[in-house]
């Protein structure tokens, strides 16, 4: 198989941001994310399109850390730098924040020769949706500098400075060293040793840029031919159109005979009559999470359009004050839906968590986290929470729901803050204010996503505007795109019984192999669309008040990789994973045995996560052992051996056949996964004996077909997202 899935996870496809102007080379911009750097290693930051204008509505965030950040310093220099001018950097801006300082740069206000206190920094670029007010936009190089290594540097540069340096600088011989010299015994400070120093480091870096241009270009094209070789080989038109063709027949027939067949046995099922429905005279309401928070969405619809509008007031009057108002207003809501002893549990856990942080160590910080989440697991705290909350409709689900959200918060804050205030400088009492606002941030306190704190901090600080027409109308156009997936999914509830037959599982044993097929279809694709509008109409919310908040669900019934249903269906989910546990645990070692010890602690996250329960366990350890095959099959197919093999016997199209079958390979256990983590168990296996053993050969065979189907589909996908990232960086 193509690629490594952890390369991706990781730092992405690094490709060309921008074409640079004549004359110039161009530079290899690092991707947005999270970056580790070596002593020594220098950089790329730039905005997308340079040296043209940069787009309206941009934002990228890059976290730079160096290895040995308590003996480094991270260093700037930007040698082009171009953004909208605006009075208190209100519009387009360049925000530097390290562990003493946040600097705001705008205009041409550059952050050239900046040194920050250690080796982490956090750079965010943001840019507004005025249209038309764009600029240049900057290329910026970070090196990583030994503290030791930066004060020779500078000893020494300060006495070298000779005679064709300063004419360089001062613009072809205007000034000689002996003008300087001169000068220097003068009050005038512009011709001090400082300034020599500062321009002579100038011009070293500028030196430094220049003689690394060739090796860069030479990376540059080498990554291009890494994302071009990523393409799956092209199979002809017709071929294409004949597996896409099967593929959506054999989805939408089994779909049909799955309706069939709930439609037949409505009788027999939990079904809700509703009478007075648009969508059907009845509907299946044993899916909890539906039952649940859509109503409770609906319902306080006012209340989080009121909090949008009053956060903006507060942003613009009193911005200091802004996590008080969060924590006032969801205190409000939360003793309303979950009671006064429900608000004190939500609120209990970050306080736990903020005393394990005045330590600032992680250890610590995750054994607190665990215990906690384990706590909230067992038999005797269900039994009292039941207890505690049972004059409210559904309490304790609620409650539970809303401090798994909480206790994740939590550990994200708590460790974010592990690395930027690892000495504890910074005041209790803010810090205290900023994770109750963050853990009750009201759009996302019931239904999510989880959104990394890291990015609620950039939000936080983002100054007041006005809002436009045009951003009022996207917010209504989002409102009403959400609104109609959620009546779509209503509308499905009421022809489709798939939560109701769950719970009847000698009905199940009844059904047909195509009717199984449907049924299985069926919850996984509305799973995808409850999140969608569960995790979408928060969303919207958050984006109207400055946040970025992770995408909605895709679509991972169109994956080619075991590992992109994780990538793509929870967003915010994974980036933590790959935060907090991937990434530290692997660190530097690349090796197949560390990153296979990463999947574990992933896995064994998501088990604890989820509910400890034989489930999730058994969905859990599927899922891993079909992401850790891929990882051994990716390290199959980038063995010369294989790589000739392949070449000499599977040609061409050919190839991409053969990776078809392969997929099915995986699709297998996919199938196994999605069912029991859906269904049951018992269903589960009801699926596969149907399927895979009294239905050997024909419906085995039928349902590898499809399979063998969609991993075509997918790959054609695959090839098109490729091409549009290519045409779109050129």
């Amino acid at each position: 198989m193509h690629g490594f899935w952890w390369s991706v996870s990781v730092v992405g496809v690094v490709l060309v941001v921008g074409t640079a102007a004549e004359g110039e080379e161009r530079i290899t911009s690092l991707p947005c994310g999270t970056h580790t750097m070596l002593p020594g290693q220098r950089l790329t930051l730039q905005t997308p399109n340079f040296p043209s204008n940069y787009d309206e509505n941009y934002r990228c965030q890059w976290e730079i850390t160096c290895t040995t950040m308590e003996t480094t310093t991270l260093r700037m220099a930007c040698p082009s730098f171009q953004l909208e001018s605006s009075t208190n950097c209100d519009a387009d801006r360049f925000i530097v924040t390290d562990h003493d300082s946040r600097v705001v740069y705008c205009g041409t206000n550059s952050p050239s020769n900046r040194i920050t206190i250690n080796g982490w920094a956090r750079f965010t670029f943001w840019s507004n949706v005025v249209e038309g007010t764009t600029a240049r936009g900057f290329r910026c190089y970070v090196w990583c500098d030994d503290i030791t290594t930066t004060s020779t540097t500078l000893t020494t540069t300060t006495s070298t400075t000779t005679e064709e340096e300063l004419e360089w600088w001062t613009g072809g011989g205007c000034s000689s060293v002996s003008d300087v010299n001169n000068r220097n015994t003068q009050p005038d400070t512009s011709g001090s040793v400082s300034v020599i120093t500062e321009r002579r480091r100038a011009m070293t870096t500028e030196r430094e840029v220049l003689k690394d241009e060739r090796s860069r270009q030479q990376q540059e094209h080498q990554r291009w031919r890494n994302t071009s070789n990523q393409l799956f080989p092209s199979i002809s038109w017709l071929e294409l159109t004949f597996y896409f063709v099967f593929f959506w027949a054999g989805c939408f027939y089994s779909l049909y005979r799955f309706y069939r067949t709930s439609q037949r046995w409505a009788q027999y099922l939990p079904v809700t009559p509703t009478p007075d429905s648009w969508f059907g005279p009845q509907q299946d309401k044993t899916d909890l999470e539906w039952l649940v928070w859509l109503p409770l969405l609906l319902s306080w619809a006012p209340w989080g359009l009121l909090h949008v509008a009053l956060s903006q007031l507060v942003r613009k009057m009193w911005p200091q004050h802004l996590c008080s108002f969060y924590i006032g207003f969801s205190l409000c809501v939360c003793v309303a839906v979950i009671g006064s002893v429900g608000t004190v549990l939500c609120l209990l856990v970050p306080s736990i968590m903020f005393l394990v942080l005045a330590t600032r160590l992680k250890l610590l910080v995750w054994l607190a986290w665990s215990l906690i989440l384990i706590l909230f697991n067992t038999h005797l705290f269900t039994v009292y929470l039941e207890y505690w909350v049972e004059e409210i409709p559904d309490g304790d689900y609620k409650v539970s729901v809303i401090m798994a959200w909480i206790i994740l918060r939590s550990l994200s804050f708590s460790l974010e803050i592990c690395d930027q205030d690892p000495d504890a400088r910074r005041s209790s009492l803010p810090l205290l204010l900023t994770l109750f606002g963050y853990c009750l941030y009201l759009p996302f306190l019931c239904t999510g996503p989880y959104m990394p704190y890291s990015d609620f901090e950039t939000g936080l600080a983002e100054p007041y505007r006005t809002w436009s027409l045009r951003q009022v109308g996207w917010v209504c156009g989002q409102l009403i795109r959400f609104l109609w997936w959620m009546g779509f999914t209503q509308f499905l509830l009421c022809q489709f019984y798939a939560h109701s037959l769950q719970f009847t599982p000698e009905l199940v044993r009844k059904m047909t192999s195509w009717s199984l097929a449907g049924f299985v279809y069926f919850l996984a694709a509305f799973l995808q669309l409850k999140y969608v509008v569960l995790y979408g109409l928060p969303s919207v919310l958050a984006r109207a008040e400055g946040y970025v908040p992770p995408r909605h669900p895709r679509c991972t019934l169109m994956t080619y990789r075991f590992s992109d249903v994780w990538r793509y269906f929870d967003q915010g989910l994974y980036r933590f994973m790959l935060r907090y546990i991937y990434v530290p645990w692997v660190g530097e070692d690349k090796s197949v045995g560390r990153q296979l010890q990463g999947t574990i602690l992933v896995f064994t996250f998501v088990y604890v996560w989820h509910g400890v329960s034989s489930q999730v366990l058994w969905w859990a350890i599927i899922n891993c052992l079909g992401v850790v095959t891929e990882k051994l099959a990716d390290i199959v197919a980038r063995c010369d051996l294989y790589r000739r093999w392949e070449a000499r016997w599977l040609p061409g199209a050919w190839s991409r056949r053969w990776h078809g079958l392969l997929a099915v390979c995986l699709y297998v256990p996919s199938l196994a996964a999605l069912t029991i983590f859906l269904s049951n168990i018992d269903n589960a296996m009801t699926v596969g004996k149907k399927i895979f053993i009294t239905g050997f050969p024909q419906s085995t065979l039928a349902m590898f077909w499809f399979m063998y189907c969609l991993g075509q589909v997918s790959m054609e996908l695959h090839n098109w997202k490729i091409r549009h990232k290519l045409q779109k960086e050129v």
